[in-house]
């Protein structure tokens, strides 16, 4: 998207925008006061430079503020901060090109919050009155984009958030009664941020009633005088157009559902009530939103829109035929495109030295009757329409080759006969000449080309590879696989080389029907569209390994929010043949790429990184290093993060080929590059969540554990210590570790950290929500 199509759409949303210098300077004379919403003042703005960055007010103007996150002590300032109030809810978020963060909150009325540097600690600045803020997809000082981590409703700020920043306006007497009359208590506020986010998160079909089931229970509260009725119409309206409903639907279904829910007047129970205002612990453990058990995952839609061209327009016109989540079309559209590229082109971002090949590994988890063989057969079907058209274009000489081969070796065989009966040396000797010379010329055996199977035995893997170009995918809606590569054909001892080193490229000796083979850079994919529990598995039994040997950390997951339930079974909606044309198209001149020899041997082709590109990417980089660390939220799946910045190059190079065809650009421009690392962003949180469900991250296994002692002791509070004693065989000396297990239940909204005052220093204790106690 060009930069006056951002800004224009910026407007459309009610924002005012203004140009700004690379160096994020306001270019017209009045600075940010000359922002404007208007379309032809935005093009004139932007017509005198179409790269200019986009800058956007800040304040009660344009109803929110900016939490900036900047390096290199800001992750760290807020990490602390979150750890003694609690975590900041989900919200509009944008990565900076410095690679810091912009969290954006709304600004609650009758409030005044302004700019502030390192009020809240280093490198933690506020963006509210008076300032401004640079928006995606401008470009940084140091060449790397703006980039927005997600595009949900902008959320409410927590009330400990508010209390470090908010600037509250000096109220008479009866300004207070009016204020009063316009509040939101604590209870109301968290209520609105639930409904709020499961409106924004509603898949198609489904949009409608949930916006109405939401609006009925907001206006329950409305009339029991928890939340002002504008600000519930106002939330909802944002996050329902934000998922997709019509404008003046969303109104209707909104003020029909206050309406009714007017007639049901709710509270929170009265002791919680009458404390609220006054902001105790247990109001805000009865504000909580619903927990979100290990068995429920949230995790970011990915969008057909991840994916460039031809390729974003099948995976969208499949998607809604077959009424699935977009995510496993995107996945399994990826590794259909990386089985056509595989071999021929590989990306050095560097320019010479390390290079990624384009195969790509990818495994979308969803439940039983999603249709998963639907969209695969979708996928896959223009591969078997070429396999079929090559094997009949190539069957003459099949026939022509295979048949020379068997005289060739009818007559070796009559040549060892007569010499194994020859005496004299001299004879023999002729004859074994002769043998040799005819096994030399014999023409290599050919095949009907092969682009993918269904299922496969390593040593049939081998096979494959060996005799189809060391190019092969797996793309299948079934999990067998994975019994095959923990050894089900082999007593438990699998062979797991094969897949391991098809997925690096790396050379590797095959033995086959007698002889042995080289592969000298074999390229393997996998396309899987499995079950959830077929994850859940990897945590058992023998297929622990599959963790500690790499398997699972060269796997890029989507875990996708089912839609069953909410599908519309009377609605049939056919693919369009010109997308379906485009995309068939798309794949056959991806297989239509020549294959590059030097001195006799395959050689991929190599792409690289332009400057601004290179920049993006070590970008990066750099984030996902530092969030490896110790305190850092990719700490427990290491193995998986620290191939990422791999996986967007593969990603990137496939996005380049898609969008230029059979004859791309040797460099793969920054715009590519941003595509592939906002898709990496998401596909970070789906990751979690698949080793979530394998328990492989020790946080989810021990946040497990302590929420069985919570449930079976039906506790309300507990204390950091009450933990460390009742689990000391666990966290003795690892005070980090059981740090992160009560972070991720206050990530799942199952226990809230407040600060209980005391006669002394205020005690840190953890309230647990209510509704997990009623759930279990």
């Amino acid at each position: 998207m060009t930069h006056i199509d951002a800004a224009l759409a910026y407007a459309k949303r009610g924002w005012p925008v203004i140009p700004c210098n690379r160096n994020k300077t306001p270019r017209t004379k009045n600075g940010f006061k000359d922002a404007t919403r208007d379309c032809v003042t935005i093009r004139k703005m932007w017509k005198l430079d179409p790269d200019a960055s986009i800058g956007i007010p800040t304040g009660a103007g344009v109803g929110f503020f900016v939490l900036d996150v900047d390096h290199p002590e800001g992750p760290a300032t807020l990490a602390a901060l979150e750890k003694k109030y609690g975590p900041l809810p989900v919200t509009w978020e944008q990565k900076t090109g410095g690679g810091g963060r912009h969290l954006f909150f709304r600004v609650p009325e009758n409030v005044t919050i302004r700019n502030s540097a390192g009020k809240l600690g280093p490198n933690l600045d506020i963006r509210g009155e008076g300032g401004y803020v640079i928006l995606a997809p401008s470009l940084h000082p140091s060449g790397a984009r703006y980039r927005f981590i997600n595009q949900l409703p902008i959320a409410d700020p927590p009330p400990w958030l508010l209390d470090l920043v908010v600037e509250q306006p000096k109220l008479d007497s009866t300004d207070q009664v009016t204020a009063g009359l316009k509040s939101t208590s604590i209870y109301g506020q968290a209520a609105l941020g639930g409904e709020r986010y499961r409106v924004a998160a509603a898949e198609e079909g489904c949009r409608n009633d949930t916006l109405n089931r939401a609006a009925f229970s907001m206006g329950q509260l409305v009339e029991g005088g928890e939340v002002n009725r504008d600000q519930v119409a106002g939330a909802l309206l944002e996050a329902a157009v934000s998922a997709g409903l019509p404008d003046s639907e969303a109104r209707k279904t909104i003020e029909s559902g206050l309406n009714g829910g007017s007639h049901e007047p709710r509270r929170a129970k009265k002791q919680v009530a009458a404390q609220s205002e006054q902001g105790t612990p247990e109001s805000v453990s009865q504000g909580m939103e619903p927990p979100l058990f290990f068995d429920e995952t949230v995790t970011p839609e990915i969008s057909p829109d991840q994916l460039p061209g031809w390729l974003g327009d099948y995976v969208a016109a499949v998607a809604k035929s077959t009424q699935t989540p977009p995510a496993m079309a995107v996945m399994l559209g990826l590794s259909s495109v990386a089985t056509c590229t595989a071999k021929r082109f590989e990306v050095a971002p560097y320019g010479d030295g390390y290079a990624e090949p384009l195969n790509l590994w990818t495994a979308t988890a969803l439940p039983p009757a999603s249709r998963k063989t639907a969209v695969i057969s979708a996928m896959t079907a223009p591969l078997s329409e070429w396999e079929i058209a090559e094997a009949e274009r190539l069957a003459p000489q099949i026939m022509e080759a295979n048949t020379a081969r068997k005289i060739a070796s009818k007559r070796i065989e009559k040549l060892e006969k007569e010499a194994a009966n020859k005496s004299a040396p001299s004879a023999r000797e002729a004859l074994q000449r002769e043998i040799l010379q005819l096994e030399n010329d014999m023409v290599d055996e050919l095949r009907e080309p092969r682009l993918w199977t269904g299922d496969v035995t390593p040593e049939r893997l081998q096979s494959l590879l060996a005799d189809h170009g060391e190019r092969m995918a797996v793309l299948t809606d079934e999990g067998g696989i994975f019994e095959v590569m923990a050894g089900l054909y082999s007593d438990g001892r699998a062979n797991l080389d094969i897949f391991l080193q098809g997925h690096a490229g790396k050379s590797v000796r095959v033995d086959r029907q007698g002889r042995t083979a080289h592969l000298n850079a074999p390229a393997l994919s996998f396309g899987l569209a499995i079950q959830p529990a077929i994850l859940a598995d990897f945590g058992t039994g023998g297929k622990r390994r599959f963790r500690g040997n790499g398997t699972l950390a060269r796997f890029l997951y989507a875990i996708p929010r089912s839609n069953i339930g909410c599908r519309d079974v009377r609605a049939i909606y056919q693919i369009p043949a010109s997308v379906q044309a485009r995309y068939r198209e798309g794949l056959f001149g991806l297989l239509s790429i020549p294959i590059q020899l030097i001195n006799g041997q395959e050689v991929a082709r190599r792409l690289v990184l332009n400057p601004e590109a290179l920049e993006c990417w070590m970008a990066f980089c750099e984030v996902i290093e530092k969030r490896q660390g110790p305190d850092g939220d990719l700490g427990g799946i290491q193995d998986w993060s620290g191939k990422l910045p791999g996986a967007a190059l593969r990603i990137a190079g496939n996005f380049h080929l898609v969008e230029h065809g059979a004859t791309p650009p040797a460099q793969i421009s920054a715009e590519t590059i941003t595509g592939a690392l906002d898709l990496c962003d998401l596909l970070i949180d789906h990751a979690k969540a698949a080793f979530s469900m394998m328990e492989a991250d020790p946080a989810a296994a021990d946040a497990k554990e302590i929420l069985k002692w919570i449930v079976k002791g039906r506790l309300i509070r507990f204390k950091r210590g009450e933990v460390y004693r009742q689990f000391k065989g666990r966290f003795t000396g690892k005070t980090e570790r059981l740090d992160k297990a009560l972070r991720e239940l206050q990530t799942r909204s199952m226990v809230t950290q407040v600060n209980e005052p005391t006669a002394g220093r205020p005690a840190t204790v953890f309230l647990v929500n209510p509704q997990l106690l009623e759930e279990a």
